[in-house]
C-alpha cells in the first residue's frame, strides 16, 4: 500500500496494530522526510535515530507476537525541545544550557512511550520559550512551511512546522501565552491547550525548577482533532505518587452535530484588533456554523475590560516564569522598574512587575482573577463553547532585530506591538481554561487561519469534538503547497529496499 506522510496519527495507529503497515516502515518514511525537508525549515533539532528504529522494531515484534498494544502503538512522533528525554539535551534554546543533558524522561514522555509511541526526536523553540517566533543561538531559526520568510510561531514553533510539513505524525507542545495555539494557527494544524493541571508538566522545566508554573499547560499538536483526543487520553491524569491516590475522568462531549451546540463568538476587540484577512476567514466560518443549525450569538461581549485582563495576565505570566531568575537578575529588574514608575503599563512594565512581584500582590491579582472568572462562568451558563481568534494576524515575517518588546506587526495597515498577539491566548489561558485551535481557511495570501475554541474548565473533549466538526466544513487539506507538490508516497516494498 502507499504511505503518505500526511496520514494522521490515529490512522497510523490502526494500520500498525492491524499489521497492514509496520512501524519501522512508517519511521523510515518520516526519517526520509526529515532528511529531505528539515534543512529548509529547521523544525527538528535533535534525532535519536537508532533508538527510534529499535523501538519501532520492538513495536512490530509485539504486533507479530499478539501482545497487548497501546493506543499509540508504533506511531512515530516528536516532542518539543523543552521536554526532558533521558540522555538528550534540554537547552530551552539557551546557550547557557547547551550542555544540559536530561537524566530522566518527562512525565509526558513516559506516558507517550507507555502508550506505544516511538519518539524520534525534538523540535525547535525560542530561547527560554519566550517568543512567538522560534529562533535561538543553539539551533538557529525555524521557518514556516507555508512561507519560509515567515515565522511558524512560538514557542512550539518547531512542533507546528514539523507536523505541518509532514516531517512527523504528531507532536506534544506546551503553552502559557499561546505557545501551542499561535503556531497551530500560523501553520494550519490542530493544537490543544489543556485545562491547567490535567497533564503533568514534570520534566518540562529548566534545571533546578520543579514546581509547575501558574497558567502554563502542556498539550498535543497534530493533523486532526481525532489525533488531539488520542494524545490527550494517553497523557491526561496524575503522575508520580498522585497515581496512588486519585484518577481523572474528563467529561465526554455528548454532542455529535454542530446543530447541537450553543456557541458564543467574540469576533474582535477594540484594544487588540484582528487584521481583516483573518477576520474575513473567521466570519465565513461563523456563517457556516450558524447555517449548520447551531445556536449562535455573534459579537459576544464577555463583560470585562480587555486592557485590564491583558495587564493582569502579563504580570501573572511573568511572575509564573520568574522562579528561575538569579538574584542579580532580580535586583536588575527591581532597579529597572523604578525607572519606569511613571511610564505606561506596556510589555516592559508588565514584565518588570511580574518578575519582581511581592507575594501579597500576587494574591491580590489572583483574587481579581477569580472575580473576573465569573464573566466566563456566566458565558458558559448560556453557551457550550466560546469562539474567538487565535491571533491578530496570519504568520508574520521573521523579525530578530532589537528587543521583543519593540517589534511590531501590521494590523489593518497599522504597526502594532507584536506582543499584543498574546491577548487572544491570555483571554482564556489566564483563567486556566482549555482551548483548541483548528485550521479553518486560507487568507488571500495563502496563509492558514485557525479558530480558537474555548471551553469551561475540564471540557477539553468538548473543545476537541467541536474542532473535529468544524474540520468537516472545509475541503482544504491544509498541506503547504511546496510539500504537497513534492510529497513522495512510497510503497512498503520501496521503503524496505531503500
Amino acid at each position: 500500500m502507499d504511505l503518505s506522510p500526511f496520514t494522521t496519527a490515529s490512522e497510523w495507529a490502526q494500520l500498525i496494530k492491524s499489521g497492514r503497515v509496520r512501524s519501522r516502515e512508517v519511521l523510515e518514511l518520516y526519517l526520509a522526510r526529515i532528511g529531505e525537508f528539515n534543512p529548509t525549515i529547521n523544525a527538528v533539532v535533535w534525532l535519536d535515530t537508532e533508538e527510534a528504529r529499535s523501538r519501532a522494531d520492538a513495536a512490530d515484534k509485539a504486533v507479530a507476537d499478539g501482545a497487548q498494544l497501546g493506543p499509540l502503538h508504533g506511531v512515530p512522533m516528536t516532542v518539543k525541545e523543552a521536554f526532558d528525554i533521558s540522555g538528550a539535551p534540554s537547552t530551552w534554546g539557551s546557550p547557557s544550557l547547551r550542555i544540559n543533558i536530561a537524566s530522566l524522561d518527562a512525565d509526558v514522555v513516559k506516558k507517550l512511550t507507555g502508550a506505544g509511541a516511538v519518539i524520534v526526536g525534538k523540535t525547535n523553540v525560542p530561547e527560554w520559550l519566550s517568543d512567538w517566533q522560534s529562533f535561538n543561538d543553539v539551533y538557529g531559526t525555524t521557518n514556516n512551511p507555508w512561507d519560509e520568510t515567515r515565522v511558524p510561531g512560538g514557542s512550539s514553533g518547531g512542533s507546528a512546522a514539523a507536523v505541518s510539513a509532514g516531517l512527523i505524525a504528531c507532536e506534544y507542545g506546551s503553552d502559557i501565552a499561546g505557545s501551542i495555539r499561535g503556531p497551530a494557527h500560523f501553520c494550519g494544524i490542530y493544537g490543544h491547550k489543556t485545562t491547567c493541571g490535567i497533564v503533568s508538566q514534570a520534566g518540562h522545566s529548566p534545571p533546578g525548577i520543579t514546581l509547575e508554573p501558574d497558567i502554563a499547560a502542556v498539550g498535543p499538536m497534530a493533523r486532526s482533532a481525532a489525533d488531539l483526543e488520542l494524545l490527550l487520553r494517553a497523557t491526561v491524569g496524575p503522575s508520580g505518587q498522585a497515581m496512588n491516590a486519585w484518577t481523572l475522568s474528563l467529561p465526554e462531549c455528548g454532542k455529535n452535530k454542530l446543530a447541537e451546540f450553543r456557541v458564543g463568538i467574540v469576533e474582535d476587540d477594540a484594544n487588540f484588533p484582528i487584521d481583516a484577512e483573518v477576520k474575513d476567514v473567521l466570519a465565513e466560518l461563523y456563517d457556516q456554523i450558524e447555517q449548520s443549525g447551531a445556536a449562535v450569538t455573534r459579537n459576544l461581549n464577555l463583560g470585562f475590560d480587555s486592557t485590564e485582563v491583558m495587564n493582569l495576565f502579563g504580570q501573572m505570566r511573568y511572575a509564573a516564569t520568574a522562579s528561575g531568575q538569579e538574584d542579580a537578575a532580580y535586583q536588575n529588574n527591581v532597579a529597572a522598574l523604578k525607572t519606569t514608575a511613571d511610564g505606561p503599563l506596556d510589555f516592559r512594565k508588565r514584565y518588570l512587575l511580574g518578575t519582581t512581584m511581592p507575594h501579597y500582590v500576587w494574591h491580590q491579582i489572583n483574587e481579581r482573577r477569580e472575580v473576573l472568572r465569573q464573566h466566563w462562568n456566566a458565558a458558559f451558563a448560556e453557551y457550550d463553547l466560546v469562539l474567538c481568534p487565535a491571533a491578530m494576524t496570519v504568520a508574520f515575517p521573521h523579525d530578530h532585530e532589537g528587543e521583543r518588546a519593540d517589534r511590531k506587526v501590521w494590523v489593518n495597515g497599522n504597526r502594532l506591538p507584536g506582543v499584543d498577539q498574546t491577548f487572544w491566548a491570555g483571554i482564556c489561558g489566564f483563567f486556566h481554561l482549555p482551548a483548541t485551535v483548528a485550521p479553518v481557511g486560507l487568507a488571500p495570501d495563502g496563509l492558514p487561519v485557525g479558530v480558537q475554541i474555548v471551553g469551561q474548565l475540564y471540557d477539553d473533549l468538548t473543545c476537541i469534538k467541536f474542532a473535529e466538526l468544524v474540520g468537516e466544513l472545509s475541503e482544504e487539506a491544509f498541506i503547504p503547497p511546496r510539500y504537497v507538490e513534492t510529497q513522495d508516497t512510497k510503497t512498503c516494498e520501496q521503503i524496505q529496499t531503500s
